[in-house]
């Protein structure tokens, strides 16, 4: 994978939008970014990922591109690999500017947005990460009254300021602006992700916060700026309960990664390492946990508005994610160990 990276870029912003079956959410994604600022240097490109759509999303951005008679360029790139980790890998390969953003599908951003990402990137070359303030798009009929104690959880929120994200923290993937040569120190020193991210249907999630994570242990800085602003629009079948439970089965998936940050964390603890990484001890702790939690776990799709019940189906998901990882459990987080230990940068402050 290394020799695969172009290591050159140039001055400018290259924007990343990997799409699965985007057709119909584009639309409005390119027209913001058609509108956007000019960058401060150097030019701008916007770059679609097609991660395996069966749809007509290829031919659809670049019909909609053009009708905004955008001065910019876009290009189309294929990942037949799914999974979103996947398609910003080769989202980074594509870019030619040291700046990227990567823009969900269903992202609008500011007109300041790719201007003020050059800003905070060229103005301090130890941040490697940035994000933002998102607001929901919803129909205010089709707000559930349980959205707002979760909207977290679909990368909508935010404030006003500026400040570097704690070790250990991270900003949302939506809208995440990157340093290209950062991303490529990372790839290049053996990195992978536990998480996969989203791959078609599958709620698989994560693989922000692992990214945010990795950099900040190699010693980069990730930092949230308040300027960052984008709307995120939310379809309906997005804002369903069943919805919201298979996302929170994903969350819980996404923990794996921070099974292999405790090894790295504990190195010298072998007897508790040992138990730590064993697949056959976290199957029957997370069947325990499951079977404590079974009456809730039984009602949770008709108990519309529980959000304590989303913990429990979180715990599910952990459960049905090493369980499907099998004996290679201990393999994968052993790697991500050992991985952390190789890298970890001598500034990085360790918490439990």
């Amino acid at each position: 994978m290394n020799n695969e990276f172009q290591t050159r870029s140039t001055e400018g912003v290259s924007i990343v939008i990997c799409c699965y079956n985007s057709a119909d959410r584009l639309a409005e994604t390119l027209q913001h970014i058609a509108a956007l600022d000019a960058p401060g240097f150097g030019s701008l490109e916007v770059i679609i990922v097609d991660n395996c759509s069966t749809d007509e999303t290829a031919r659809v951005a670049i019909e909609l591109w053009c009708a905004t008679k955008c001065s910019y360029e876009l290009r189309v790139v294929p990942e037949k690999s799914p999974g979103l980790s996947n398609a910003r890998i080769t989202g980074i390969k594509a870019a030619r500017h040291d700046v990227i953003i990567f823009c969900d599908d269903d992202n609008w951003l500011c007109p300041a947005y790719a201007s003020t990402a050059q800003e905070i990137l060229n103005k301090d070359p130890r941040i490697a990460l940035a994000g933002g303030m998102t607001q929901a798009v919803i129909a205010p009929e089709k707000e559930p009254k349980w959205f707002p104690q979760i909207a977290g959880a679909y990368a909508v929120g935010g404030a006003e300021g500026r400040c570097e994200i704690k070790i250990g923290e991270s900003v949302w993937g939506a809208g995440l602006v990157a340093r290209k040569s950062a991303l490529i120190e990372l790839y290049q020193s053996g990195f992978k992700f536990l998480c996969v991210g989203r791959r078609g249907s599958v709620l698989s999630c994560g693989e922000d916060g692992e990214m945010c994570h990795a950099l900040q242990w190699m010693g980069h800085t990730v930092y949230y700026d308040g300027r960052l602003k984008l709307k995120h629009f939310i379809p309906n079948n997005r804002l369903t309960w069943s919805y919201a439970v298979r996302m929170a089965k994903g969350w819980g998936a996404a923990t794996i990664h921070g099974d292999a940050i405790r090894l790295a964390q504990n190195k010298n603890q072998k007897l508790r390492n040992a138990i730590r990484k064993s697949f056959i001890y976290h199957l029957v702790r997370g069947g325990i946990a499951i079977i404590a939690q079974i009456k809730v776990l039984a009602s949770l799709n008709n108990s519309e508005g529980n959000i304590s019940g989303l913990s429990a189906a979180s715990t599910l998901g952990r459960w049905q994610a090493i369980a499907g990882l099998n004996v290679t459990y201990s393999k994968v987080v052993e790697e991500k160990a050992s991985w952390l230990e190789r890298t970890k940068s001598k500034s990085t402050v360790i918490t439990n």
